[in-house]
């Protein structure tokens, strides 16, 4: 495996994990204290984890010059933030 590869997937795993403990985080800050803005706060953070992932690996091969890979991450990237934004209150 290429150096340039494994640098893009420690990049994509940081972006999960330092995501996933900030989220947790602030969702325990909210609950000590008591305040539901700020676990609710926490949980957006937690749902924008995938956007963020897709869209650094969209980078990355844009950058390795992978444009099939970049079009299908755009793809992805437009149906996560319409599904977020166009998502019915239940």
């Amino acid at each position: 495996m290429s150096q340039e590869i494994q640098k893009a997937e420690l990049l994509i795993s940081n972006i999960l994990r330092w995501g996933v403990l900030s989220c947790a985080l602030i969702i325990l800050i909210g609950w000590i204290i008591g305040s539901a803005p700020v676990i609710m706060s926490g949980m957006l953070m937690l749902i924008c984890l995938p956007i963020a992932r897709v869209f650094a690996a969209a980078l990355i091969f844009f950058k390795q010059k992978d444009y099939i890979y970049v079009s299908l991450s755009v793809y992805v990237l437009i149906v996560l933030i319409s599904s977020l934004l166009l998502g019915k209150k239940l």
